[in-house]
């Protein structure tokens, strides 16, 4: 990746520290909410809610061209579009329709001209996080979208409905710490697992790999969900205990993402945001087609294209389809074997059969994600066959074991109890 940086301040500064200047200015950009955030408490606090949707308009339009020039336009122009179609046809499958094609298509063709080799951090990072808030407004009532607010930030998609509202309760800043000490982990992510290292070695060093390359998806999260929380934005409402939620914008749920020993659990505590999203937008709306395995294919190729055209994208996409088939596979068919279900859960096996599941979580994990980050199949494809396709050849295989043992009606006949095909 090149270092290269131009000759302002935090171009010199970002040459220095040894990262890219785009990188460093959207670092800058997700900490100096907490500033604004301050300024928000201290001087708009109890003011007209119109001022205070004016000083977010004016923040994000200034952060927007700090990180990419004139090129924050392209979200400007969206905004408009969408603004312009819920006025004129607004509440009907037309306005959905031309949503979905045009501001998709617009977001494709950004990263057809923008992309390089490379993760690239230009403009279509926050307008793919757009993308999905203006096809989310397309499909509300008239009346819900007269009524609510837009916002864009780096992995959130929700609407922020609480502007002008009060905190009645102090701040907790958990979320700043673990973000700033993820941060400082990833910048050691550079160092690539050696291809010639023996196997049990590279599947080490691809768990390890794997684990520390999403923090910097985790730091981002959590950085910039602690300054929305200061400024009110995260109030979603109170539990059933009356307590105060301030949750708006959890994109990851810590302790479960680090307990959890299924892909099931792994995906329902990260991405949280993009997960409830697809699955309100794209995947229920897809009922109609009366096959769910279908439907979550036809969610996942869309999340696929959602964060561009490499190849890489579209084979992790194509991994979490198998793995979590193979999930549910593997718990149903367990279910309907007795014996087996009481034998692993017996107590004196549940720490060794926690540490199995984990590290294979880990591992399956770090091997399923790792196109999504090296991109180019050119590259992907190297590490794939130093590890000689290991799941790949474990969760197809299974694939097709499983279909024979399902045409032979064996798994029926496990348990007649359970005998529902899905």
């Amino acid at each position: 990746m090149s270092l290269e940086a131009s000759d302002s301040w935090i171009g010199h500064l970002a040459v220095t520290i040894g990262t890219t200047e785009a990188a460093l200015r959207l670092l800058f950009s997700i900490l100096v909410g907490y500033p604004l955030a301050i300024v928000h408490r201290k001087f708009l606090f109890h003011k007209s809610p119109s001022l205070q949707h004016i000083f977010f308009l004016l923040c994000g339009l200034t952060l927007g061209y700090f990180n990419y020039g004139l090129e924050v336009l392209h979200s400007v122009i969206c905004v408009l579009i969408l603004y312009l179609n819920l006025l004129f046809i607004g509440g009907t499958v037309l306005s959905v329709i031309f949503s979905i094609s045009f501001f998709m298509g617009y977001l494709l063709i950004g990263y057809y001209y923008t992309g390089t080799q490379d993760y690239d951090i230009k403009w279509t990072i926050p307008h793919c996080v757009l993308t999905l808030r203006l096809i989310g407004k397309a499909f509300r009532r008239p009346k819900e979208n007269c009524t609510s607010q837009s916002s864009i930030s780096t992995g959130d998609w929700r609407t922020y409905l609480f502007f002008w509202r009060l905190f009645s309760r102090p701040t907790v800043f958990y979320e700043k710490i673990h973000g700033f000490c993820w941060w400082c982990v990833c910048r050691e992510e550079g160092s690539k697992a050696s291809l010639q290292e023996v196997f049990w070695k590279k599947m080490l060093i691809m768990t390890l790999w794997g684990k520390i390359v999403l923090y910097k998806y985790v730091a981002c999260w959590l950085l910039s969900e602690g300054s929305c929380t200061m400024t009110g934005m995260t109030y979603n409402g109170q539990d059933k205990n009356g307590s105060d939620l301030w949750d708006g914008c959890c994109n990851v749920k810590i302790w479960d993402n680090e307990t959890t020993c299924t892909f099931d659990g792994l995906i329902q505590s990260f991405n949280i945001n993009t997960n409830l999203w697809v699955a309100k937008y794209i995947f229920k709306r897809l009922r109609f087609l009366g096959n769910k395995l279908l439907s979550q294919a036809i969610t996942l190729l869309f999340l696929a294209m959602w964060h561009g055209l490499h190849s890489g994208y579209y084979m992790c996409f194509f991994n979490e389809f198998l793995v979590m088939k193979m999930e549910k596979d593997v718990t149903s068919l367990v279910d309907r074997l007795p014996a087996v279900k009481a034998f692993l859960n017996l107590s004196s096996l549940q720490l060794p059969i926690y540490i199995l599941k984990k590290f294979y979580l880990l591992f399956g994990m770090s091997y399923c994600v790792m196109p999504f980050v090296l991109l180019s199949a050119s590259r992907w494809l190297k590490v794939y066959s130093s590890l000689y396709f290991v799941c790949h050849i474990i969760y197809i295989g299974w694939h097709v074991i499983y279909f024979v043992m399902k045409k032979m009606k064996l798994v029926s006949r496990l348990n007649p109890d359970k005998s529902k095909n899905k």
